[in-house]
């Protein structure tokens, strides 16, 4: 008796936040358990669980659209002035979008439980690999647009890795104790992106780098004087960082411009990727 476990499920979930002809998401997951202690042929007697298991499933997420988001609004806005009298208006401040879809999350997991020296010492091992497919999140915009950037699918993320878990708890004496110990580890990278790289601020997606790599200007020293900054400066044309440069600010690495080659100043484009938030 329950020697192998199975379980299979199906969800259909739908939500208003999309389009109509998007708005339903199905789902399915499956696991399966083999509880080999309780095989007639298994007879370890300081083991008294050990169990195999693997899982599949998808889940869907629609975490951050907003009701409607496929919709372009007209809400009320600030009043402009009309013969001389400020009255109210009407503007759409964003721009809708209608292609979004459900962010599906997508887990295989394959894991070993165990438990010896009568229940005394548990061990849990977990190996995990999750696929955001579809990954929600703003799609890039010009400024002058006059629009809040709009949620879309622009990517997704590959999370793998494996998880450790053990305890041991020791009921036996008047003084009882417990310990755990939990190892992690994990690798992230952006499995698609369209053929683009996306950047956001001091953020960038990149297909097949770690997900929200850093965009920082390299340091290669430290002003020392007044005369060193004019000379940089004398040598951009202009100014080399800012106005606001003096001695002992970090000076960056003049790594690039928009044609590909160092042009005396830093920019946005000196700008490499670097290091990840995690």
């Amino acid at each position: 008796k329950n020697k192998y476990l199975l379980e299979a499920n199906l969800r259909n979930d739908a939500v208003s936040n999309f389009a109509p002809d998007k708005r339903n998401g199905y789902f399915p997951s499956i696991s399966l358990g083999w509880n080999i202690e309780k095989e007639e042929w298994f007879k370890v007697s300081f083991i008294q669980e050990l169990k195999i298991r693997a899982s599949w499933g998808e889940l869907g997420e629609y975490r951050g659209v907003s009701n409607y988001a496929y919709l372009s609004l007209v809400p009320p806005v600030g009043g402009y002035s009309f013969n001389g009298t400020l009255v109210g208006g009407a503007a759409t401040t964003r721009m809708p979008s209608y292609s979004i879809v459900w962010q599906t999350n997508k887990l295989t997991d394959v894991g070993l439980d165990a438990s010896i020296f009568n229940n005394k010492l548990s061990i849990t091992f977990d190996y995990f690999i999750k696929d955001n497919i579809n990954q929600l999140g703003s799609l890039p915009l010009v400024s002058f647009s006059g629009l809040s950037q709009p949620i879309g699918n622009p990517y997704s993320i590959r999370n793998q890795g494996w998880e450790l878990g053990t305890s041991y708890q020791n009921r036996d004496h008047k003084f009882q104790y417990g310990i755990g110990i939990n190892l992690t580890h994990i690798t992230n990278k952006v499995t698609d992106i369209k053929g683009l790289t996306i950047l956001n601020g001091i953020y960038a997606y990149k297909e097949g780098l770690p997900a929200k790599m850093y965009r920082l200007y390299q340091v290669e020293g430290i002003f020392q004087s007044q005369t060193e900054i004019a000379s940089a400066n004398a040598g951009s044309g202009g100014v080399y960082q800012t106005n606001t440069t003096g001695p002992g600010d970090l000076k960056y690495k003049d790594v690039s411009c928009p044609n590909g080659k160092p042009d005396g100043k830093i920019p946005d484009a000196d700008r490499v990727l670097m290091g990840r938030p995690f």
